[in-house]
């Protein structure tokens, strides 16, 4: 007995109304429960059909890449922010309204002043890495050894004399 999938087997519909007659009880479900109802999210669909959310979410997908259904609206969802509404039909996707948080002027204002405040510091650390440069004496490393050895018998208090 062969197994598996065979070639030319496959579930193509040609409208919507075939998703009905389909093969697959979870299409039919789903086709049914979108077309009766006035549009519907994925999560409405999910609780209504009783199907797995990610198999849901790949019918609609299909759905809207044969252009049978299109996203009429969106809603807003608890935690989520806002879920795209099915609905049957070959209409252009409603846009998402700009759904980015915005930024108000405060916050917009504050964000420049701590900018400009580090780019000051930054300039005044510059400034000061360049003036050690210059003040600092140029020193060979015996030099340097007797400059630290000095400075540990000053705050020891005699020990590396």
């Amino acid at each position: 007995m062969r197994q598996g999938r065979t070639a030319g087997k496959t579930f193509i519909p040609k409208q919507y109304i075939d998703y009905y007659n389909s093969p697959y009880t979870k299409s039919q479900l789903v086709a049914k429960a979108l077309a009766v109802g006035e549009g519907a999210t994925i999560d409405e669909l999910v609780k209504v059909t009783s199907v797995s959310r990610s198999r849901v979410k790949a019918l609609l997908s299909d759905m809207r890449h044969y252009k049978f259904i299109y996203i009429s609206g969106w809603r807003k969802t608890t935690g989520k922010g806002r879920a795209p509404v099915y609905s049957v039909g070959n209409l252009p996707d409603e846009p998402r309204d700009n759904i980015k948080k915005r930024k108000s002027a405060e916050y917009a204002a504050i964000k420049h002043q701590v900018s400009e405040q580090q780019k000051r510091m930054q300039q005044i650390s510059d400034r000061c890495v360049e003036l050690a440069k210059r003040l600092v004496p140029k020193r060979t490393d015996e030099q340097q050894r007797e400059v630290n050895r000095q400075y540990l018998n000053w705050i020891s208090g005699g020990v590396y004399g």
